[in-house]
């Protein structure tokens, strides 16, 4: 689960449904389509492989593969447990949660401008897409709904790790509110958020269960099995998904699912045939985190959306996304495209080394929650411009420093009543 094995694998099922489609979507390449696509994953590669290299040579001596850690224990054993958390603020953050997504319902109810909850769900987002008429809601709800979308990634952690170390104690209520936190999730009106989650919990799950065999041993051949049915499933009931959403399309499930994984690829050549290369930092796709996070406090004037046309061919829609690297050519042509590519592969690589390190031990590891995070990013670089988007701005930030603020108040926090008579 390196992040050059996660960055390339996306690219493969994507290559292999378009060929279904090349008739219907005209797709013969250019020479240009081709060589972005080959030295794009071939950089990251290579850059990937050199920085594990030059990262080993610099930590001689400390660097190891495995997660070195304190040996488990159960939470009955008190000197060492894994991660214990008083279960009363368990309940406390469920009843919170589930007093946030009621109120929000509400305020959608109100504010969304339809007649059903799914209606409304599509309403609000395409406004807040678009930017036209966004709906606000109160201060104090805001700050309730980020609270409840970065705190997933914390329980999901804390919920996988009891499970490889088969530590029953608060299963249950983690389990409710990891299902609270995929509602929620769900109400923003977007998929990606949901396979945000879901891929936290394999990259949790994998690395987790790989410290604690010491890498000693290999994923058993049937747990691939079912991880690829699951991801199967997932993808046939995408379409039925967005439905529950208030999208509506009148595709086919074959042809739906083939503009969610191919029609990027056609997107792509077109743009490239197109050769409309170039824009300056204010209309940046590919830096357009950092730039509205510059507008957020308050250093840019600069705050824009992403530039991202929808297409069609034949009477058929195309979509409107592009690979990442449309942003990288869309942003400075060629020589941004190689820059770019290098310098997500280092980024990446600097954040996976942290990951596995965990030097300390530590049975909860932020970078580890982080890691996993970034992964969903880099996996769906084959659909878009995730990693700059969304994961270097200022989302991720705001996210990270709640995950911090609750993994202290769960595991460092001991509230103690003291009665006098």
């Amino acid at each position: 689960m390196t992040p050059q094995f996660c960055f390339i694998a996306g690219f493969i099922p994507q290559a292999i449904y378009a060929f279904f489609y090349q008739r219907a979507w005209d797709l013969n390449f250019s020479l240009q389509t081709l060589l972005v696509l080959f030295s794009g994953t071939g950089i990251f590669l290579a850059v990937s492989l050199l920085s594990q290299v030059l990262y080993r040579k610099l930590h001689r001596g400390t660097y190891s593969p495995v997660i070195n850690r304190r040996e488990y224990r159960s939470e009955k054993n008190t000197d060492e447990a894994g991660i214990t958390i008083e279960r009363w603020k368990l309940y406390f953050f469920l009843a919170f949660q589930v007093i946030v997504i009621l109120i929000n319902i509400m305020y959608m109810m109100r504010l969304g401008k339809g007649s059903t909850l799914a209606e409304n769900i599509y309403n609000i987002r395409v406004m807040d897409v678009t930017g036209n008429d966004s709906v606000k809601f109160p201060w104090l709800l805001i700050i309730c709904r980020r609270v409840i979308s970065a705190s997933i990634y914390f329980f999901v952690y804390v919920f996988v790790y009891g499970c490889v170390y088969r530590d029953r104690s608060n299963r249950t209520i983690l389990l409710i509110i990891g299902i609270f936190g995929v509602i929620f999730s769900l109400l923003s009106g977007g998929r990606a958020s949901v396979l945000l989650i879901g891929a936290s919990i394999l990259f949790d799950a994998y690395f987790i269960y790989g410290q604690k065999k010491h890498w000693g041993e290999n994923i058993k051949f049937k747990t691939i099995v079912k991880v690829i049915i699951l991801l199967a499933i997932l993808l046939l009931v995408f379409q039925s998904a967005g439905s529950l959403l208030g999208r509506k399309s009148t595709s086919d499930a074959w042809y739906y699912i083939a503009k969610y994984l191919s029609a990027q690829l056609k997107n792509l050549g077109i743009f490239i045939r197109n050769g409309d290369f170039g824009a300056d930092f204010a209309h940046s796709n590919t830096l357009i985190g950092l730039s509205n996070l510059l507008n957020k406090i308050g250093i840019s004037q600069y705050y824009h959306q992403v530039d991202l046309p929808f297409l069609s061919i034949n009477g058929r829609s195309l979509g409107n996304v592009y690979t990442i690297f449309y942003s990288f050519l869309y942003d400075g042509g060629y020589v941004a495209h190689i820059f770019y590519t290098a310098l997500t592969a280092v980024i990446c690589q600097i954040i996976y080394h942290k990951a596995i390190r965990n030097r300390k031990g530590k049975a909860l590891n932020i970078a580890l929650i982080l890691y996993s995070y970034m992964m969903f990013s880099v996996l769906f670089s084959f659909f878009g411009n995730f990693f700059y988007e969304s994961f270097l701005g200022y989302g991720t930030i705001e996210n990270f420093i709640i995950i911090a603020i609750l993994s202290y108040f769960f595991t460092r926090v001991r509230i103690r009543v003291r009665v006098k008579f």
